[in-house]
């Protein structure tokens, strides 16, 4: 949010000003998510713990069985959920299908099937630092209940699923929104999730595997309006192994090329670290053509003073750029 722009944080994180929403119908985007991510934790950590192999290349009785099993899953944990209205059945419905339409954890389990992939789904919600302290909802052979080291900061998080290919490692993130990062996001530094999940998914390997782990992809698994699999950071070295070879999404081309990548992520971080720790806030939208109509504080913004279509140069009393647009807030 900082990367995004530094006066957005503020008003939201630090003066927690309150923004009137919008009233949801049916179940939010973010309560659904819980429930996925909850879903997708029993059924794999479960599998695991009962000595099942990876679903691909299996037979239709082991793959029906597969569905069988997350689909009750669900209803278990939806059943747990008071919602009674007409949108939460379309949700539910897009999640475990309908009569002649599979739902997206049924064409994840497909896609994962279908896969040639080596890698193995291996650790599941792996966390690091105080999430580490949900032990309900963790891998229980691999978490850190310690911050992880990045540069001068410290991080917290819980990643959602590592898997393993020999000495490579790929983290995949789930998502169940309408937008996913691009891979130009991950360059310029304004989407720096899977880069310090990378991060931290080496650290904890290696600390608690005992030898090295490298780093290959990050992957979204993209669960709505069916599923879709997205390498948006990974390295072309792992093309075969961790990412499918007929997957079309542009990768580094090296994987000395994605260290590089996350080393800047981790400098990126420190900075805004820093500049939320000095106390600097500026009115500066790193994409004002796209976040500025969508932000939630532009009411209270002084970011009108600070447009110049037609002048464009620099602010007098900060000497910052000032923005040049042809837009209206």
């Amino acid at each position: 949010t900082y990367g995004d722009c530094p006066f957005r944080y503020f008003a939201g994180r630090q003066l927690r000003l309150r923004v009137t929403e919008k009233p949801e119908e049916g179940i939010s985007p973010r309560e659904m998510g819980r429930l996925l991510h909850e879903i997708l934790f029993e059924f794999y950590s479960g599998r695991k713990s009962g000595g099942l192999r990876s679903l691909a290349g299996a037979r239709e009785q082991e793959f029906r069985a597969a569905v069988d099993e997350i689909h009750a899953i669900a209803r278990k944990k939806f059943g747990e959920t008071t919602v009674d209205d007409i949108f939460w059945e379309i949700a539910t419905a897009g999640v475990l299908g309908s009569p002649g339409r599979a739902g997206s954890l049924e064409a994840m389990l497909d896609a994962e099937r279908n896969s040639d992939l080596p890698a193995e789904p291996a650790y599941f919600e792996v966390p690091f630092g105080r999430a580490g302290e949900d032990v309900k909802h963790r891998d229980p052979g691999m978490y850190s209940e310690e911050p992880v080291s990045a540069g001068d900061i410290r991080l917290e998080g819980k990643i959602d699923r590592i898997d393993l290919a020999g000495d490579a490692f790929r983290v995949i993130d789930y998502k169940t929104g309408s937008v996913l990062p691009g891979k130009s996001d991950i360059e310029d530094g304004l989407s720096l999730q899977l880069p310090l999940y990378l991060h931290c998914a080496e650290t904890i390997l290696a600390g608690r595997l005992g030898r090295p782990m490298s780093a290959g992809a990050g992957t979204y698994y993209h669960l709505r309006d069916g599923f879709r699999a997205v390498s948006r950071f990974g390295s072309a070295d792992r093309k075969g192994s961790l990412i499918p070879a007929g997957e079309r999404t542009k990768l580094f081309e090296s994987t000395d090329r994605l260290r590089e990548i996350v080393g800047a992520a981790i400098s990126r971080a420190v900075e805004h670290a820093a500049g939320i720790a000095d106390g600097r806030f500026p009115v500066r939208p790193s994409r004002p053509e796209h976040l500025c109509r969508s932000c939630e504080y532009r009411r209270v913004c002084r970011i009108r003073t600070r447009l110049a279509p037609e002048e464009g140069g620099r602010d007098p009393d900060t000497a910052e750029e000032v923005y040049t647009t042809g837009f209206s807030i």
